[in-house]
């Protein structure tokens, strides 16, 4: 697999994630339960990932240079972004409605 590939697969992997997520949102609003809530929350959250990573592959493939701040910004809030699904649980926890 070239990267290339990789860049192609990750872009993919963003539109499919884009729909799961409307999916997940949809049915949690359909269905008030905590834990559907909690999964639509943190399926937002690593939409959002998912997307700027899918921005950077594209980047790749049309061979454009981000500037320095952009680019490093960008990976740094995917980064940041990660750790927040766990807030998201702690709090539903915190709050008695965690199953």
């Amino acid at each position: 697999m070239t990267l290339d590939d990789l860049a192609r697969a990750l872009i993919v992997l963003a539109l499919g994630d884009i729909g799961v997520t409307v999916l997940l949102v949809r049915a949690a609003k359909a269905q008030p339960e905590a834990a559907l809530q909690e999964r639509a929350i943190a399926s937002v959250i690593l939409t959002f990932i998912a997307g700027i990573v899918a921005f950077m592959a594209a980047a790749y493939l049309l061979d454009l240079t981000l500037p320095g701040p952009l680019g490093t910004g960008m990976l740094a809030g995917a980064l940041l972004l990660v750790s927040l699904p766990q807030m998201v649980w702690a709090v539903m926890y915190w709050h008695g409605t965690f199953r």
